[in-house]
């Protein structure tokens, strides 16, 4: 019966994300926001927001009315990371306000409250 040596640290390659004992161990860096995330222009220059933000307790809200609202349904628009002040999700808002939906979107995702 052959045996095999036992393994250590020692003999294990050197690979990237990998720690060793002697690896020098830094804290990691504050997450940041790039220019995608804080200048969000919209996709077409030419288009804008229609809706309004308003405050609802502590929480921001974009609210996008129809044009005829007697009717309209409601729709609970979530965001992504960017949030309400992002123009390209208040188009996306506005888009469905054009097609009869009462649109409130709000600020779930408050980074840096003000």
């Amino acid at each position: 019966m052959v045996t095999k040596p036992a393994l250590s640290l020692e003999d294990a390659p050197e690979s990237p994300g990998v720690l060793t004992p002697t690896s020098n161990i830094s804290e990691p860096s504050s997450p940041t926001l790039c220019n995608h995330c804080t200048n969000d222009p919209p996709l077409d220059a030419s288009e804008s927001s229609s809706g309004e933000i308003v405050k609802l307790g502590d929480t921001e809200v974009y609210i996008s009315k129809p044009a005829d609202n007697t009717d309209a349904r409601l729709l609970l628009l979530l965001t992504n990371g960017v949030g309400v002040h992002s123009v390209n999700n208040q188009m996306q808002a506005d888009h469905f306000a054009r097609i009869g939906y009462f649109v409130a979107m709000p600020d779930l995702l408050v980074l840096y409250p003000q």
